[in-house]
């Protein structure tokens, strides 16, 4: 026959606690390494930085040597400013047109505020002597403008109170260019050329009756 024994039943006792687990030990490696990680980019891009900046500064350094050694020639003694007349004269360079890249021959063409400031630069340099004029190039007279004209020759006569003579030449002189040439100390006409002394404007004179 089957016998059942009684099962026999214990306390459970809190004499073996569960290991506590400690947030300072645990927390310390991740900050040691999340400040060690800021700090190595920081360098980093600190030097990057640095580096780049200096690059910068030595390219335009070595651009700014190059061009002013390109740009400035050197004036030798009695030398003269040749201006040439048969160049367009305004007030800015629009760069060259449609027309002229495809003739093949584009005009030359000067600013005026370039032109004027070299005009006073010269009379202040001892290197120059002089101004020649030349119109040798000259076939129908400048496409410049009357009044930007106006301004040059003012810088001319400018020059002229430095003491510095001005000599001008020309072919064909039109009325632009006797213009021009009328400030000139010395205007030289080729002996088979032109002149035109047509005045630069009309006015009708009334009379009451």
């Amino acid at each position: 026959m089957w016998s059942i024994q009684p099962f026999k039943t214990g306390k459970l006792t809190d004499s073996a606690p569960l290991p506590q687990l400690s947030t300072s030990h645990t927390m310390r490696p991740f900050f040691k390494q999340t400040l060690a990680s800021t700090l190595g980019s920081f360098l980093g891009l600190t030097i990057f930085s640095g580096l780049s900046l200096l690059t910068v500064l030595a390219i335009i350094v070595g651009l700014a040597s190059s061009v002013s050694k390109n740009t400035l020639p050197a004036v030798k003694d009695k030398t003269m400013l040749v201006l040439d007349m048969s160049s367009d004269i305004s007030d800015y360079d629009p760069g060259a047109s449609l027309e002229t890249v495809l003739a093949g021959s584009p005009k030359k063409r000067l600013s005026m505020r370039m032109l004027t400031k070299a005009i006073e630069v010269a009379s202040k340099d001892k290197h120059i002597v002089g101004i020649y004029l030349d119109g040798s190039k000259t076939k129908m007279g400048t496409g410049s403008g009357l009044a930007t004209l106006r301004e040059v020759r003012a810088a001319l006569q400018n020059f002229r109170q430095s003491g510095k003579p001005i000599y001008a030449y020309d072919a064909d002189l039109s009325r632009k260019d006797y213009y021009l040439s009328s400030v000139a100390n010395t205007v030289v006409l080729n002996p088979l050329g032109s002149i035109d002394l047509n005045g630069f404007s009309t006015e009708n004179i009334f009379y009451k009756g």
